[in-house]
């Protein structure tokens, strides 16, 4: 058998891939968060912490015996004042 060379046509070109800002451009936009610095907030495993930095949706906080942890805003509950 002789190896055969593959022809492309113009109707058969590859698609072009995406370049980083074309994806981030088509992405959901970043989801604004009810949190902010200096919070007081619940998690389930790690206790109470309060916000050091908000990024989006993702949460820097400081707890009490586990220090500082990056976790989703869904997954800790604000304390009351």
């Amino acid at each position: 058998m002789s190896p055969t060379k593959k022809v492309r046509t113009a109707h058969q070109r590859p698609q072009r891939q995406k370049t980083l800002p074309e994806a981030v451009a088509q992405s959901a936009p970043a989801k604004l968060t009810a949190f902010a610095v200096r919070d007081r907030v619940v998690h389930s495993q790690f206790g109470e912490g309060t916000i050091t930095a908000v990024e989006g949706s993702k949460l820097s906080i400081v707890f009490g015996t586990h220090g500082k942890k990056q976790i989703i805003d869904s997954y800790v509950k604000r304390l009351k004042k």
